[in-house]
C-alpha cells in the first residue's frame, strides 16, 4: 500500500508524491492533475478515479484545522483502485471456489460482491478526490 497511516508527519510533500505514486501504480483508472493553486502558491491535487461519466466530488483540505482528511481520502481512493484491478482475480477465484465448495462461502461472496459493486461504481462514475495540505509540515501524530 503506497498511502501509509504511520508515518510520524505528513506533508505537502508526502501529499504529492504519494498522489502521484497512485496515479502510476493505477493508471488504467485513475489520474492525477492540478486543478489550482493554493494562496500560497501550491498547488491543488485532485485525483481522477473510475471511468464513469457521472461525477462524485470529495474535498479534503479546505479548512486550516483539517488534519487527517487528505491522507483518509488518498487512502479511500488507494483502498478503491485496488479493488477494481484485483476484480477479475477474485472473480475467477470465487467461480473456482463454487466449483469446489470448501471454507468460508459467505466470506468469499461478500468478498466477490463487493469487489463488483466497486469495479461498477468505478464504471458507472468518475470520484473526484481534490486535497490540499494547509501547512507545509501539517499532520504530526499526538
Amino acid at each position: 500500500m503506497i498511502i501509509d497511516f504511520n508515518k510520524p508527519q505528513y506533508s505537502y510533500i508526502d501529499l504529492i508524491s504519494d498522489a502521484n505514486a497512485l496515479a502510476q501504480t493505477y493508471s488504467n483508472i485513475m489520474q492525477n492533475v492540478t486543478i489550482g493553486k493554493s494562496h500560497d502558491n501550491r498547488d491543488i491535487v485532485m485525483l481522477k478515479l473510475g471511468t464513469g461519466k457521472k461525477y462524485i466530488l470529495f474535498c479534503a483540505g479546505v479548512h486550516g484545522r483539517e488534519t487527517i482528511n487528505p491522507i483518509i481520502l488518498l487512502k479511500i481512493a488507494e483502498y478503491y483502485a485496488k479493488i477494481y484491478e484485483e476484480f477479475y482475480k477474485v472473480k475467477e477465484k470465487f467461480e473456482n471456489f463454487l466449483k469446489n465448495p470448501a471454507g468460508d462461502f459467505e466470506k468469499q461472496y461478500n468478498r466477490m460482491i463487493f469487489g463488483k459493486c466497486v469495479y461498477e461504481l468505478l464504471r458507472t462514475y468518475t470520484i473526484l478526490v481534490s486535497c490540499k495540505i494547509n501547512c507545509p509540515n501539517m499532520i504530526k501524530k499526538k
